[in-house]
């Protein structure tokens, strides 16, 4: 566009009958619009078409053209958003000043920042590579620990604590724990960010005794200011009030030893 713009042709307008348009192929009509019997033609020598609008004298006048934005607003249509004259020169002067202002924090010339940041994804990849590597570690030390910690509520043997995991390490935490024993029931609490996940889970022979996980989490979720639901055998509840988990952990075992009896 630039560089049409550069050559600094002419622009012309006529006004002709739309049937004399109709003959000729190589001026631009769009499909849809309606025409009257004469209508205003728009001339840059390698460009004709129609258009009622206001036009330049000349392309050059224009001085720079730059995009600004560029999408898709409609199955196979894309709108494309521009500036000319001066807004495009203060946008190109913006991006320079970005890009000056990101290479004094990342400490690199301009030519250089695309090599510096993708050294500092490559080192983001392996930093998170090694806390996963970490994270397994102590999960591994957590399972040791935590065998240790079952206790007896009423008559049911019980694991009910908060961990630092995530919901999906949750799961796979509580999944271990029930493989090694033969009766235990799991309620799990972990926090992240603003938010809280509880994770309930029985062995098969507690869920025939009618101890069942969804009727758990649904006596304990409100505590968190949350809920949650699941099945008999394991179910899942979420809350915001992370203030209340001690008392959450309290009452979730005081539930066990009222519906074990």
């Amino acid at each position: 566009v630039n560089e049409k713009i550069r050559e600094n042709r002419p622009v012309e307008t006529f006004e002709i009958s739309y049937e004399e348009v109709q003959k000729q192929k190589g001026i631009k009509q769009f499909f849809g619009e309606k025409y009257g019997k004469r209508v205003r033609m728009v001339d840059i020598d390698y460009s004709k078409e129609l258009c009622g609008g206001t036009h330049t004298s000349a392309v050059g006048t224009i001085g720079y053209f730059k995009i600004v934005s560029e999408g898709s607003i409609a199955a196979g249509v894309r709108r494309i958003e521009a500036v000319s004259g001066e807004e495009a020169e203060e946008v190109t002067y913006n991006l320079e000043n970005f890009t000056t202002k990101v290479g004094e924090l990342l400490k690199a010339q301009p030519g250089q920042l695309l090599e510096k940041i993708q050294g500092l994804a490559d080192e983001k990849k392996q930093l998170t590579c090694t806390v996963a590597s970490l994270k397994k570690e102590l999960f591994s030390l957590e399972m040791d620990s935590m065998t240790d910690q079952i206790e007896s509520v009423g008559s049911v043997s019980c694991l009910i604590r908060e961990l630092p995991l995530d919901p999906k390490e949750l799961k796979e935490c509580a999944q271990t724990m029930m493989e090694k024993q033969k009766s235990l029931a799991l309620f799990f609490i972990s926090k992240e960010k603003e938010k809280c996940t509880l994770f309930a889970q029985l062995s098969p022979d507690l869920v025939t005794r009618g101890i069942h996980a969804n009727a758990w989490i649904a006596a304990i979720a409100p505590i968190v200011e949350g809920r949650g639901g699941g099945k008999k055998e394991s179910a899942q509840g979420g809350g915001t009030a992370l203030n209340k988990i001690p008392e959450a952990l309290s009452q979730a075992r005081k539930w066990i030893q009222e519906n074990s009896t």
